[in-house]
């Protein structure tokens, strides 16, 4: 069984150095980081039957090589949209999975590090102290409010999770059917009562991925149901939404503020007229990002379960 591993010399490092300790076998591993491959690189891995790395390197190989034997693809990233998009090349009956079960914490890190900030005047305090201005400001605890989540999966549920358990926040979600209760949701709304949902938020958060049906979900004017002073924060895909429409939210006083940690296209543009407005915070998507050793960590695992009990599948016909 011959492993590939498409990815950065940093990445490839690591694979060998924690493969090492954890005493697993590496001597069926094959290792690229060029992209295009070299004659080398394409000889070697032509026979693997799994390939690790980044989608933007895995793609780039899926392309140039006829693979026969490949029967599982592990994507180093959260997101798989790269992949979805480049689905005639992967083998049919190829299971693809994702990096998972991290990034829960660094998000509601992220996230509740906004909503206090905003809720405590950090900002202003710190202008007012440039200033020698002493001049308190009135706050709303955490446990008045009500946040939403846009996705309720793994990432989803332990923002929900941390969100009120730690800080006392009644958590709505929204889900595309209502299935089964979900833990640490007060309420979960079917994707037709989104208009609801909206109307009920102090903290709009969206963790949704990148597909089809999340598309410009919160385009137009979807935000025009939202609460009187609700603010959006977007983790999930800039896709949710197009700049225009957080513009005219934000405009017609549809929301009170945005932070944007995805973009419909990243980098942002230095022309986008979302750089200047003070009621909108831009950051360079870091909310929760891949950190090296966590990654290979959470890849090893399930290379040591395959081919049985794989974690974090993708659904390729949902495209998550």
């Amino acid at each position: 069984m011959r492993v590939g591993v498409v990815s950065s010399l940093a990445n490839i490092q690591l694979v060998k150095e924690i493969s090492h300790q954890r005493k697993i076998d590496v001597s069926r591993f094959v290792y690229a980081s060029s992209d295009p491959l070299s004659s080398i690189d394409t000889d070697q891995i032509r026979d693997a039957e799994i390939l690790f790395g980044e989608p933007s390197r895995i793609v780039p190989v899926l392309k140039q090589i006829n693979f026969t034997n490949l029967k599982w693809i592990h994507s180093s990233w959260a997101g798989v949209n790269m992949l979805m998009d480049a689905k005639e090349y992967i083998p049919e009956g190829c299971t693809i999975t994702r990096t998972a079960g991290y990034f829960g914490r660094p998000m509601a890190e992220y996230c509740l590090g906004h909503i206090i900030a905003r809720e405590r005047s950090f900002t202003k305090y710190g202008e007012d102290q440039k200033k020698k201005v002493w001049n308190q400001q009135e706050y709303r605890p955490l446990s008045s409010l009500v946040m939403g989540i846009l996705g309720t999966g793994d990432i989803g549920t332990e923002v929900a999770r941390i969100s009120s358990e730690g800080f006392g926040m009644k958590v709505w979600g929204l889900r595309r059917s209502m299935g089964p209760a979900a833990p640490h949701f007060e309420k979960i709304f079917p994707s037709t009562e989104l208009s609801t949902f909206l109307g009920g938020l102090d903290y709009l958060v969206n963790i949704l991925p990148a597909t089809s049906d999340t598309f410009h979900l919160l385009s137009g004017s979807v935000l025009s149901s939202c609460k009187p002073g609700c603010v959006f924060i977007n983790v999930g895909r800039g896709t949710i939404i197009d700049e225009d429409s957080i513009i005219k939210a934000l405009d017609e006083k549809w929301i009170a503020g945005a932070v944007l940690d995805v973009m419909e296209k990243e980098p942002q543009p230095t022309e986008s007229k979302l750089w200047e407005r003070s009621d909108v915070t831009i950051t360079p998507h870091v909310a929760a990002m891949s950190l090296g050793r966590d990654v290979v960590e959470i890849f090893l695992n399930n290379l040591e379960a395959y081919p049985n009990d794989l974690k974090y599948r993708i659904d390729i016909s949902k495209g998550y």
